[in-house]
């Protein structure tokens, strides 16, 4: 596994994809973990989605910032990019200085808007388990 990641406010788990699906099994929409990614240089984020599926993301690190496959923004912090995601992900506290607003974009949008580049609300998943189907 890579380098533990380390950021204040996100909730970082030295675990494999296995793991984090055993730990957020039975867990509430929202709960999450972010881990490390079998890509170099990216990390892994999975997390219960609304419907109570399992869900996993992969959240790509550039000089821009940090993103995920679906959105045309990139943002200075990891958390920044949990806040901003339409997930209702568990964060601990309610600083979501970057918050989706009604419409797609951010609330703190760069130059592009922070509009989503598929269909509003939607982020493009790399793989989903449980509830069938998936």
């Amino acid at each position: 596994m890579s380098v533990p990641f380390s950021e204040p406010g996100v909730l970082f788990l030295q675990c494999s994809r296995d793991d984090a699906i055993a730990r957020l099994e039975n867990a509430a929409p929202g709960h999450y973990v972010v881990r490390p990614s079998s890509r170099p240089g990216c990390l892994s984020l999975s997390y219960v989605g609304a419907d109570k599926r399992l869900a996993h993301l992969l959240l790509t690190k550039s000089s821009a910032g940090w993103t995920t496959d679906g959105i045309d923004v990139s943002l200075p912090t990891v958390r920044a990019l949990l806040e901003f995601l339409p997930y209702d992900l568990k964060l601990g506290d309610d600083s979501h200085q970057y918050r989706r607003v009604p419409g797609g974009s951010s609330s703190n949008a760069g130059p592009s808007g922070g509009v989503y580049g598929s269909a509003p609300g939607t982020v493009p998943q790399y793989g989903t388990v449980g509830g069938g189907g998936g």
